[in-house]
């Protein structure tokens, strides 16, 4: 069983499960999953958990992400991008600088509603399936925050963007925040992720040019994931206590002397021999605490 992360470059036209389901066919291999949705119009990079990464989808959806977005201008639709129905059409009469003006004003941090076609759940059912069924909906409203806002071309009536933005932000919202401040309404038409920090789309392979033997900077092995955080190797007794689910007083002590510091969300705790990936934990206000054990031969 292949264990670690799979940087596919998804393809216009599928849902994130065809590709899961489309992975699990190549690879022979059931236990498979994502690590953050694009929708069927969208392209770019699309985390795939293998294995026991499958462990890491709430670590790594924690992440900030970038976008490639082209809106089209004049045009609103009932999910957002031009996949949808119409429900309204508008003259488009701006300048660039009126647009340079709006992209500018849509860098920082919103409380705003989620889309009606979206994944969220209210009451245990996700909204979309609620549009589907045209029950009235109130949408719950959520943090989002983009940054690094740059225009990169305005034309017939399209707006390209490339931006940041932190987890759980809408990129179909933002286009609609845009179409609002220019009065004309706006659509995605287009969109790319490029990265899921710390991954890029640079080192991601096209879905039809995978294959399970290839393996290259579009696989990354479970050892190497969550970069960012502290590797600590553990041998003899304080292993075997980790891996029944338990953190030895002497490593306890040990962490709460070396990664308490509030930026250092948690560690990566290995084995000495064979240095496999055994557990990650997460730091709290009362120390570290076990978030996944790993079973990795």
């Amino acid at each position: 069983m292949k264990n670690g992360l799979l940087l596919i470059d998804k393809p216009k036209g599928m849902t994130s499960h065809d590709v899961v389901n489309s992975v699990r066919r190549m690879t022979a291999q059931k236990q498979v999953g994502h690590a953050g949705t694009l929708d069927p119009l969208a392209t770019g990079l699309m985390v795939v958990l293998m294995g026991e990464a499958t462990k890491l989808s709430d670590f790594i959806l924690t992440g900030d992400k970038s976008y490639v977005v082209e809106a089209l201008l004049g045009v609103r639709t009932n999910t957002g991008d031009t996949d949808g129905v119409a429900v309204e059409n508008k003259d488009v009469n701006v300048s660039q600088q009126d647009v340079e003006k709006a992209v500018s004003s849509l860098a920082g941090e919103f409380l705003w509603s989620v889309p009606i076609y979206s994944a969220v759940k209210v009451k245990g059912e996700k909204l979309y399936e609620k549009a589907r069924k045209g029950e009235i909906i109130v949408t719950p409203q959520k943090k989002m925050r983009f940054y690094n806002v740059e225009l990169i071309s305005f034309e017939n009536n399209r707006v390209r963007v490339r931006l940041f933005c932190s987890k759980g932000s809408f990129i179909r919202v933002w286009v609609e925040k845009l179409g609002e401040a220019l009065g004309c309404g706006a659509t995605v038409a287009m969109l790319r992720r490029e990265t899921s920090q710390p991954y890029s789309l640079d080192n991601a392979v096209p879905l039809d040019v995978y294959g399970p033997q290839n393996e290259g900077p579009h696989w990354v092995p479970v050892s190497e994931t969550l970069p960012d955080w502290p590797k600590v190797v553990v041998e003899g007794m304080d292993e075997k206590l980790l891996k029944n689910g338990q953190i030895s007083h002497k490593i306890a002590r040990y962490l709460e002397i070396e990664y308490m510091a509030p930026h250092i969300p948690g560690v990566r705790v290995f084995s000495r021999q064979g240095r496999q990936l055994l557990a990650i934990l997460a730091r709290g206000e009362l120390g570290f605490s076990i978030q996944r054990i790993f079973n990795i031969s």
